[in-house]
């Protein structure tokens, strides 16, 4: 994980994010970085950094079928939907 202060404008993005994974487990449904990037107005390669080194309380699943033809997805899902805004915060100061 990454090391050193978390920007505001990252933490902002975190809890965007967030949001969006919530409403998703909640619809039963999971997500694209695509998908993420589109609905919270964040760049897709930044949902995709911040989702690596930022979110470990998120799963994030790669399709092999799309792999072996070349292609890169990252199924995204909330491994744990209970995860509160103050917690995720929690995690980011407390890293390591």
């Amino acid at each position: 994980m990454a090391r050193g202060k978390v920007a505001g404008k990252t933490k902002s993005h975190i809890l965007k994010i967030l949001k969006v994974l919530r409403k998703a487990h909640r619809e039963g449904e999971t997500l694209s970085v695509s998908r993420i990037a589109k609905e919270t107005g964040i760049h897709k390669w930044s949902v995709s950094r911040i989702l690596d080194l930022y979110m470990p309380y998120v799963d994030v699943k790669v399709i092999p079928e799309l792999e072996a033809l070349g292609l890169s997805a990252k199924i995204i899902e909330l491994a744990n939907p209970r995860i509160t805004d103050k917690q995720a915060m929690l995690l980011l100061e407390t890293r390591g």
